[in-house]
């Protein structure tokens, strides 16, 4: 229903009218169709091999998502970089550094080492 609503369809006052243009506008390349005003793009994605079709759609069920929106959110994830902020950078450089068993060196191994040098 609320999927509905934000596509202006009301069935309470017997109006229906969508905001959507469904007329595609067509390119020799791509499909667009407009939201509010917004024209966004749509792709077609041909001979998708069943396993990796089946592996999309369970990982979109998990998610609770359609399998268009869950192709959207892998190639955001996949193509837009997401800026780390400094405390982001931070979190990851202590939990890389947890995972390395420290070398404890003492000063009278640095002496040792730097003296059997010398010799």
């Amino acid at each position: 229903m609320a999927l509905l609503m934000f596509l202006g369809i009301t069935f309470a006052s017997k109006k229906i009218y969508p905001l959507v243009d469904m007329q595609p506008l067509c390119n020799q390349n791509e499909t667009t169709f407009t939201l509010r005003g917004i024209t966004m793009p749509t792709i077609t994605i041909k001979n998708i091999p069943e396993e990796l079709y089946e592996a999309l759609k369970s990982t979109a069920e998990n998610h609770h998502r359609s399998i268009n929106s869950e192709v959207i959110i892998r190639l955001e994830q996949a193509l837009l970089p997401r800026l780390k902020t400094p405390k982001d950078k931070l979190t990851n450089i202590q939990r890389l550094r947890a995972q390395i068993s420290p070398n404890v060196i003492s000063a009278d191994d640095i002496d040792d080492i730097i003296n059997n040098g010398r010799a």
